[in-house]
């Protein structure tokens, strides 16, 4: 899930009770002129698209554990 620089991947694992999901962030940047890097440190500005990706997030993985169900 990305939303300009900020994005979150969806890490699934296998359990003896079903997939358990993990979550992480990152924000890329462009280190000089052609490298792009990724970080795991947000700032102020930052805060609220990381809350909504992890909002988007929440509703994935929620969506998968009802799809399971039926």
């Amino acid at each position: 899930i990305r939303h300009g620089a900020v994005s979150a991947s969806i890490w699934q694992q296998e359990s003896e009770k079903g997939p358990l999901f993990n979550v992480t962030f990152q924000r890329s940047y462009k280190d000089g002129e052609d490298s792009w890097k990724n970080s795991t440190n947000f700032g102020r500005r930052d805060l609220l698209v990381v809350s909504l990706i992890a909002a988007r997030a929440f509703e994935w993985i929620s969506s998968q554990s009802r799809q399971r169900k039926q």
